[in-house]
């Protein structure tokens, strides 16, 4: 196939088996780790704003959350000002998952780009993130050449 969808999904699909088959071994999910990340970034977020940045659902950020508690990679906090707004942090537990998780990514990134050299990979980052912004504001054409 010559379409660079096909080769683009292919491309996310060879990279996210290898970090899900790695992420299990720590008891997460992609989903779940990106969430930690951001946490971590932001070291104390708002339940609402992670759900935004996330894009989800509020019941599916619900049930991540549950599950990094029950893990306890996270804890969860009620405002001082107002019991409704929660605010979510990393646990010392949370912050050595994402050190660990974060050298399966270097690992994986490794495998999936070796070969390549740094111009190309600095290319490649050029191209997916046109990609992404004609995709994000629909400036975009329907062939796939």
């Amino acid at each position: 196939m010559d379409c660079p969808i096909f080769w683009l999904r292919r491309a996310y699909h060879a990279g996210k088996q290898r970090v899900d088959a790695a992420l299990a071994a720590h008891n997460l999910t992609t989903a779940q780790f990106n969430l930690m990340l951001h946490v971590k970034q932001a070291q104390q977020i708002e339940q609402r704003q992670l759900q935004q940045v996330l894009g989800v659902r509020s019941a599916t950020l619900a049930g991540l959350i549950d599950r990094l508690l029950i893990h306890g990679f996270i804890e969860q906090h009620a405002s001082d000002c107002d019991a409704r707004v929660k605010y979510i942090t990393l646990t010392e537990c949370g912050h050595g998952a994402c050190n660990a998780v974060a050298d399966i990514h270097a690992s994986v990134a490794a495998t999936l780009f070796a070969g390549f050299t740094p111009a190309e990979l600095a290319l490649l980052n050029q191209w997916l993130q046109r990609v992404v912004s004609n995709g994000e504001t629909g400036e975009y054409t329907s062939s796939c050449s």
